[in-house]
């Protein structure tokens, strides 16, 4: 229903991210859809341990393969850390907000997203840095060379029928 411009993200937990009978029955759902696949982004949204790597990384590689994103969310806390960025084959990560609040202010904020964002543009990974709530995190985040963000400062979560008013509205 959304139109071509709008890019989706759909959390999946790491259990669901363990499954391979889960991942046939998403693919067939996107099979279905007739959704660019380029236009979904599966966040991994559990702090807490993937139960079987191996398999985990198959359904991300297939995912992958499918034409999807998958993101490694609430990176840099919990289970959400060095060890699966290096296991897994994602495609972005998302900073947890834990980060960003105040980064205009914490010296020690603004260094680890810094160091979070370097790590990510090396490893040729998008980065997200979520939590942004003031213009002055915003602006801090903006002279790291970060791309992309999301938070309250941009807008609370909308209903489906204010998001394409939203949408109209920003472009302006």
């Amino acid at each position: 229903m959304w139109p071509e411009s709008i890019n989706l993200s759909v959390n999946i937990s790491a259990l669901e991210i363990s499954s391979s009978v889960v991942m046939r029955e998403i693919i067939a759902i996107l099979s279905e859809s007739n959704v660019d696949p380029q236009r979904i982004n599966f966040e991994i949204t559990e702090t807490s341990a993937i139960l079987d790597i191996d398999v985990a990384r198959l359904c991300i590689l297939e995912l992958k393969e499918y034409g999807c994103g998958v993101c490694l969310d609430d990176f840099g806390v919990g289970f959400a850390n060095l060890a699966q960025l290096q296991l897994l084959p994602v495609t972005s990560v998302k900073v947890d907000r834990r980060f960003t609040a105040g980064v205009h202010e914490s010296r020690k904020g603004f260094n680890i997203i810094k160091s979070i964002l370097n790590l990510s543009s090396d490893m040729e990974l998008d980065c997200i840095v979520e939590g942004v709530e003031c213009v002055d995190e915003l602006k801090a985040l903006m002279t790291l060379g970060c791309e992309s963000a999301q938070g309250f400062y941009f807008s609370e979560p909308l209903l489906q029928a204010d998001v394409l008013a939203f949408i109209e509205k920003s472009k302006m």
